[in-house]
């Protein structure tokens, strides 16, 4: 195959809106709900997607009703759901996701068929194929879709094909980091939270210190997101610190996931590190303007209308991206 091979969860998501969390025992009672599909690799492929990347998907949902819910937007958008495993029995990863007024998620949910994903041979030959092959970090947790993004990163590695994680995880166990450690060195782009980026970097204190420590680990591109914070990039010997775009925060859900589409589409495509960096800036910046993941996040489109007013962006990256998007100076 050509285009992008993204592994990871597919899920769906309910959205709950709560004044705030409950203490423990006591009652939360929504304001408003919605259900969206969601899923942070799921995510990341429809935003390459909305991009105009050729895009193929890896999960497991289950036979039932929610598999088809989160499945929908993947296929509206035009991803081949050829390598979308269904499991008879067990139910599609559902997630409960509270949002406070502040924009901010937490969720608890039940992972369900994403762990079984099976590492068949159509998929293997898939990942040697790719142009690029994009891995989430929850696909490193447990059962046979570790197994899996293992034997995808080895079939895509030892063929020559560049592979991303997003680590995804705030508090990625002591198993996930030994993990990345060990796949760090061959690895084309690490994307990872300010929080599981000092784990990563074995206790750094600041998010700065953590690429530092990063840089030595052999990635080409290390990408560190820091919420309002805006994110750090390491790539060919430079560093940039690039804001978060100056918008009102209505939801997080599926920011980090947009962000790290951006940057893979434009690394693949072989653009200026901050070119990549403003794009995926501006992803990340427009998904937190609408409620949940999914159908909500952003594409070319949105880019480009938010790049004709956009005032906070250096102007020669501004042009640029435009005239990559395609639109002219």
């Amino acid at each position: 195959m050509s285009g992008f091979l993204v592994l990871g969860d597919i899920n769906v998501d309910l959205r709950l809106e709560m004044t705030s969390l409950p203490s423990p025992g006591g009652d939360g009672l929504a304001r408003r709900m919605s259900a969206h599909a969601g899923g942070s690799a799921a995510n990341t492929a429809l935003v390459l997607a909305r991009l105009g990347a050729q895009v193929a998907m890896a999960g497991a949902v289950g036979d039932d009703p929610w598999g088809e819910e989160a499945l929908e937007p993947l296929a509206a958008a035009r991803i081949d759901l050829r390598l979308v495993q269904r499991r008879r029995g067990s139910p599609t990863g559902l997630m409960v996701i509270v949002v406070t007024p502040d924009g901010q998620r937490t969720f608890l949910g039940y992972r369900g068929a994403n762990v079984s994903l099976e590492p068949e041979d159509g998929l293997l030959r898939a990942a040697a194929s790719a142009a690029w092959v994009h891995l989430s970090g929850y696909a490193l947790l447990e059962g046979h879709q570790r197994q899996a993004a293992l034997a995808v990163f080895t079939a895509a590695t030892e063929a020559g094909k560049p592979v991303s994680l997003d680590v995804g995880l705030a508090e990625p166990p002591p198993e996930v980091v030994e993990q990345v450690h060990a796949m760090l060195p061959r690895l084309s782009l690490l994307v990872v939270g300010e929080q599981a980026a000092g784990v990563l970097a074995g206790g750094a204190a600041t998010a700065q210190q953590a690429l530092e420590a990063l840089q030595g680990t052999g990635a080409p591109t290390v990408a560190i997101t820091c919420g309002a914070g805006g994110s750090l990039l390491a790539a060919g010997g430079r560093a940039l610190r690039l804001a978060a775009l100056p918008v009102g925060v209505v939801d997080t859900t599926g920011a980090g996931d947009a962000y790290a589409a951006g940057l893979v589409f434009g690394l693949q495509r072989g653009w200026p590190a901050e070119t990549a960096a403003t794009l995926a800036t501006v992803l990340g910046g427009l998904a937190v303007k609408e409620p949940g993941g999914g159908a909500s996040l952003p594409g070319r489109e949105a880019v480009l209308a938010y790049l004709e007013r956009a005032g906070d962006l250096p102007v020669a990256w501004r042009r640029d991206l435009r005239q990559r998007l395609g639109a002219g100076p």
